[in-house]
């Protein structure tokens, strides 16, 4: 049987499609991928899904992989489809998963959870010429009504074979006009020497803006964490079959929540087998400790960005992040204490909280405040994602009215202009002098101060962005540097 997948993401490196597509193939199946990598809210030209149609005519079945952001563009692209074949259309990832009814506004299919042992049986059930109408683990529209099927459990990371990287069937968007098959050069420019992949599933954590929130309720266990080999071996063959690679990404929720004995296990093969250096970017401060992070610089480790979100203790009992400041800051200074061998820790905050006070805000400048320099901050405008706790409080205050205007079409990266915004954004480009600080959070300037022109705000993340440049210099990383600037491919 024949499958055509479609990830409309604006990452070449998106792991789930890629686990899917192999998991597919090693059971006798053609799964071509097609990476119509595109900004969500950008919709895509119509030649190019004319193109799109024209390549997977002779498909049994069309998968498309959506997270909300993306659900415009997965509308766009399934529309064109309908319109062109005669073919059916399955939606998966986190949107179908939180949102199947929805999904099925559009789709045939909506697989709910993993998706690799679904997508298997639809395409058998196919292939025997019945109807998929009680698979597991998915809704379908069937004659104007909706079939709930139930839930399938989670597979164990060991039933998943190793991602292999074959992309001889795969096709990319190119330069937003054309898609063209993904040869050695394409593959090189989209990956731009960065590989990523996960070693585990799932996170020990709910926080209630995060998916997981939702993940967890629906399977509740503990993280499922992939053979230490496994991963090697993933790796091993990535950088045989892709040169160029410089980097590797791990962007798992749970990397770091390993015990420190394997850890060790980890850094020796790794820095035996990869030796690339790697950044961890997904770190809770609860399992940071000096022994932990001195085990990952010797294994290669150069970047890691840890998750604050607020230093508000009102905030972070909304969010269900029980992690005390104190907390925080020293693991903040246990990887402050090897700043010189990394480059600058990245912190993650969630700004634009509409059910947060000024009193809040300035206790998240306060704790930034405490925080051992240098770093940096990756900056994200609070989404009510479906399926989260969030949204529930925010449906019932009237903070989101519409999902695509209010949540799908939100630029989640790009965080209002506003006085207090902008004090955060300071600490972004370098430590605010103790008298200065307390000049620009005095009460009289934070009451008379609101609004900040759009043209000075972007001027002080651009001076944090540069900062984070020059770190990436100077600490001998190009690489990344090279990905933040480089030519993009997605440039309409």
């Amino acid at each position: 049987m024949k499958l055509g997948l479609i990830s409309p993401y604006p990452d070449f490196r998106t792991y789930g499609i890629r686990s899917l597509s192999t998991y597919l193939r090693k059971r006798g199946h053609q799964a071509s991928t097609f990476y119509l990598m595109r900004p969500y809210s950008v919709p895509y030209p119509d030649s190019v899904l004319e193109r799109l149609t024209e390549l997977i005519k002779d498909c049994d079945l069309v998968g498309i992989s959506v997270m909300s952001n993306y659900y415009m563009n997965a509308a766009q692209i399934t529309k064109k489809i309908k319109s062109k074949l005669n073919v059916p259309v399955v939606w998966g990832g986190v949107h179908s998963t939180v949102m199947p009814r929805e999904s099925l506004e559009h789709a045939d299919i909506a697989v709910i959870g993993e998706g690799e042992e679904t997508t298997l049986e639809i395409l058998e059930k196919i292939r025997r010429g019945e109807p998929p109408v009680d698979v597991a683990g998915t809704f379908v529209r069937r004659g104007g009504r909706v079939i709930e099927n139930p839930p399938r459990p989670l597979i164990p990371p060991g039933d998943l074979p190793v991602i292999d990287n074959d992309y001889s069937s795969d096709y990319v968007i190119w330069k937003g006009r054309d898609i063209l098959p993904i040869d050695g050069n394409i593959l090189r420019k989209c990956l731009t020497r960065d590989y990523m992949t996960l070693t585990s599933f799932g996170c020990p954590f709910s926080c209630a803006y995060c998916i997981n929130n939702r993940l967890n309720r629906m399977h509740p266990g503990p993280v499922r964490f992939r053979k230490i080999e496994d991963v090697l071996e993933e790796l091993v063959r990535a950088k045989s079959r892709m040169p160029f690679i410089k980097q590797i990404t791990f962007d798992d929720d749970a990397f770091i929540s390993r015990d420190g004995a394997e850890l060790k296990i980890f850094a020796r093969e790794y820095r035996r087998r990869v030796n690339l250096p790697f950044f961890v970017s997904g770190v809770n401060p609860v399992y940071v400790s000096e022994e932990k992070i001195r085990i990952l610089l010797d294994a290669g480790m150069n970047r890691i960005k840890m998750g604050i979100q607020s230093g508000s203790n009102k905030s972070k009992l909304l969010y269900n992040r029980h992690i005390s400041n104190e907390k925080i800051i020293s693991s903040a200074r246990a990887i402050n204490k090897y700043r010189r061998r990394m480059t600058l820790v990245a912190y993650d905050l969630i700004l634009d909280n509409p059910f947060e006070s000024k009193k809040d805000i300035l206790e998240t400048i306060d704790l930034l405040s405490r925080l051992p320099s240098p770093y940096t901050l990756n900056l994200s405008s609070l989404t009510f994602f479906p399926g989260t706790r969030m949204y529930e409080l925010a449906r019932a205050a009237g903070y989101v009215k519409d999902n695509v205007r209010d949540v799908y079409l939100k630029l989640y990266h790009g965080v209002d202009n506003n006085y207090l915004n902008l004090i955060i954004v300071l600490f972004s480009i370098g430590k605010v002098p103790p008298r200065l600080l307390k000049l620009l959070t005095a009460e009289k300037m934070v009451k008379r101060l609101n609004r900040v022109p759009s043209r000075i705000f972007g001027f002080f993340l651009l001076m944090g962005f540069a900062r984070r440049g020059i770190d990436f210099i100077i600490k001998g990383d190009p690489h990344t540097l090279w990905r933040l600037i480089r030519y993009n491919p997605l440039k309409p």
